[in-house]
């Protein structure tokens, strides 16, 4: 779905004087539990997928962010398939829900297509004390994406080092100063609708230069990282998976994973000059931008964070 959607904005509402839990929802059968948080910052109840540790014992938070259009039941789950792939790992997954084209960012101004965008406050400030505060936490968080989530994981965890030790990365891009970023940074935002300027000010703001990840990544060099993404080939495994799509779908999602795979490649080599410490990268050789492409890192990116999530 592309466009201006009709559910959105989200509609806001006043009186929110403190972030509260207000409904936590039973689990389903793979343990999914549907948490309504109260933001002060959006001004509105925001919904939050939580799959708590299956050992029930002190564990880290992974924040998983999804991609462009960040439905009510996210991506992660299904087609993600995250709660099977660590079904058995003792950790907690965190999955903010109806964030459409936000780049999980704060934005500079409310967005009429969009609403009301403070996703960074939302998850730091105002989240992650409600979890700690009821679920068994180690002291140690991740954050991790895919597509548009990709750069919002590496985003937050650049602007928020003390917080996040480790970021998973997959089909992302990282830096709104190079061409690619900045069209692809353009796409996700206007294709539904929104505004750019609202997000980040004018072009060279402030704003617009602290979201660019690639441009100094000096909080990232002593943190755990993993990054993927496949070059944007098809062969006959892909073309199998296609066979039901719209070319224009499957052509969209070639050019976009060759963005990702230049942007990924960009970020690679700045975190290997500034003498990063714990980075793993793996391009696959063929793949268009779909889950068929981004499921199994999650699994890979996982096993690379995990010991720095356990220390």
């Amino acid at each position: 779905m592309s466009g201006i959607d009709p559910y959105y904005p989200r509609p806001t509402k006043e009186g929110i004087e403190k972030p509260e839990v207000i409904d936590r929802g039973a689990p389903d059968g793979a343990g999914i539990e549907r948490w309504v948080v109260a933001s002060p910052s959006m001004k509105r109840d925001v919904v939050v997928q939580i799959r708590k540790s299956p050992t029930g014992q002190p564990a880290p938070m992974l924040y998983l962010l999804d991609g462009i259009d960040a439905p009510e039941h996210t991506g992660m789950i299904n087609p993600g398939r995250i709660q099977e792939t660590l079904a058995h790992e003792n950790v907690t997954l965190v999955m903010p829900t109806e964030a459409r084209a936000s780049m999980f960012y704060d934005w500079e101004s409310y967005d009429e297509n969009l609403g009301l965008s403070m996703w960074e406050t939302f998850m730091t400030k105002e989240l992650a004390p409600l979890l700690e505060e009821e679920i068994p936490f180690n002291g140690k968080r991740g954050v991790g994406g895919i597509s548009m989530g990709a750069g919002g994981a590496l985003n937050l965890i650049n602007r928020n080092p003390e917080m996040f030790d480790a970021a998973i990365g997959v089909s992302g891009c990282y830096s709104n100063s190079d061409p690619i970023g900045e069209q692809t940074q353009n796409a996700i935002v206007q294709s539904r609708g929104g505004s750019v300027k609202n997000m980040v000010g004018e072009k060279g703001s402030p704003a617009w230069k602290a979201h660019d990840v690639a441009a100094d990544v000096s909080n990232l060099t002593n943190k755990s990282i993993y990054l993927s993404s496949a070059n944007g080939s098809i062969n006959a495994e892909d073309a199998e998976y296609y066979q039901y799509w719209n070319p224009k779908d499957i052509f969209v999602g070639i050019i976009l994973e060759q963005g990702s795979y230049y942007c990924t490649k960009r970020l690679e080599q700045e975190l290997n000059d500034a003498g990063a410490t714990d980075t793993e990268v793996i391009y696959d050789d063929h793949g268009g931008h779909n889950w068929k492409t981004f499921q199994p890192h999650l699994a890979l990116g996982w096993e690379h964070i995990k010991p720095a999530l356990e220390s």
